[in-house]
């Protein structure tokens, strides 16, 4: 190991990243810039809740 912490971003970081809300998107920017780890779990519920607001009403 290499000593280097590193953040875990779960999948509402990266919702955020991409919402109109400019107060949380603005925070959520911040974060990913760090290069925090983004597990395939994370990645999944993030393309599942994407997925479903496409879907017509």
């Amino acid at each position: 190991m290499s000593g280097v912490e590193r953040a875990f971003a779960d999948s509402n970081i990266l919702l955020y990243a991409i919402s109109d809300q400019a107060d949380k998107k603005a925070c959520a920017l911040t974060l990913l810039r760090t290069r925090p780890v983004i597990s395939l779990q994370v990645i999944n519920e993030c393309s599942n809740v994407l997925r479903r607001k496409q879907q017509p009403a």
